[in-house]
């Protein structure tokens, strides 16, 4: 009788200890996670009444990978690298190959507002010199190869402004000493620079700035620019710089560095598909975040030397990933 009575004591207890141990260990995640928070259902509710209020396993169902892998580093940094050159790639299909026979600037931007705006084109300049009598306006869908063209500035502030568009390219460029900057992108999704070369801008080489993503600047070299190399701002995001060359910056400020990197936009939860691409997610490694803020940016494989200031400056930590 007694044996019976422990029995029957000691299950109750071993319940009441399970349930009480699967509570801690859903708070656990909903911490870990960042989740929101439990929601408790009255007593004597059906088990399929709890389990459709039951927000961390919906949470979990509609991820494709499990908790422990979503918020890996390691895994982070290459889910980015990868959904970074999955759009890159829109900008390498077939193009339509047009010959410039033009010297200045003028002359191209009436040559491509001739072209279709959905005609994928890759526009070749014949002419080892291009007079930069305004600035080029890049148009979605172009790219613009040279043969290690020179653009040479006539007292323009920006060499090349691509606003507003997508898939398009640079290549094989050299643009020369124009009053502001070489290159601006604003608001531009989709970007190649490869093998251009970017020297003696009286201001910064390069800007990324409007929330402009998925930019890879590749071979690609800034040299003697006053202010520095390449500036990513406003929001801007997913920009892979890789095999570059940043150097002899002239100015001593933070904000003239090789790479400067700031105001970026807050994503406030962890373990939630990435906003701007679903093959990425947030790290779990507290070292790569600031304020909820991952870095969505990539600097490797890169030589920044000779600036007056730093080689890459980050408004805030951790808001690309170097190396």
């Amino acid at each position: 009788m007694i044996s019976k009575l422990k029995q029957w004591i000691f299950f109750p207890v071993c319940v009441i200890f399970l349930l009480f141990s699967v509570d801690i260990y859903a708070q656990d995640i909903i911490a870990q996670y960042q989740l929101p928070p439990l929601e408790r259902v009255p007593k004597g509710s059906k088990a399929e009444e709890i389990l459709k209020r039951a927000k961390v396993l919906r949470y979990a169902e509609e991820m494709p990978v499990k908790f422990a892998e979503v918020m890996d580093t390691g895994r982070y940094i290459q889910e980015l690298k990868a959904s970074i050159m999955k759009q890159i790639k829109k900008t390498e299909g077939k193009h339509k190959i047009l010959y410039f026979n033009g010297d200045t600037a003028k002359e191209l931007n009436s040559f491509m507002k001739n072209i279709g705006t959905s005609d994928q084109t890759e526009i070749i300049l014949t002419k080892m010199e291009i007079i930069l009598n305004e600035p080029i306006n890049l148009r979605s869908n172009i790219i613009i190869r040279g043969s290690s063209t020179h653009l040479v500035s006539n007292n323009i502030n920006i060499a090349i402004i691509g606003k507003d568009i997508n898939n398009a390219g640079l290549k094989d460029l050299i643009i020369e000493e124009p009053l502001k900057c070489g290159i601006m992108l604003i608001n531009t999704t989709g970007l190649v620079v490869d093998n251009i070369t970017i020297v003696n801008c009286r201001n910064r080489g390069m800007v990324i700035r409007g929330g402009s993503r998925f930019i890879h600047i590749n071979h690609s070299k800034f040299m003697e620019n006053q202010s520095g190399g390449i500036m990513i701002q406003e929001g801007s995001h997913h920009v892979c710089i890789t095999n570059c060359e940043i150097s002899d910056g002239h100015s001593s400020s933070n904000w003239s560095a090789g790479i400067v990197i700031t105001q970026l936009l807050p994503v406030f939860e962890y373990g939630v598909m990435d906003t701007f691409d679903s093959d990425c997610f947030f790290p779990k490694d507290s070292s790569f975040k600031n304020e909820g803020v991952p870095f969505k940016n990539i600097v490797e494989a890169s030589y920044i030397h000779d600036n007056q200031s730093s080689g890459i400056y980050r408004g805030r930590k951790r808001q690309c990933l170097s190396g």
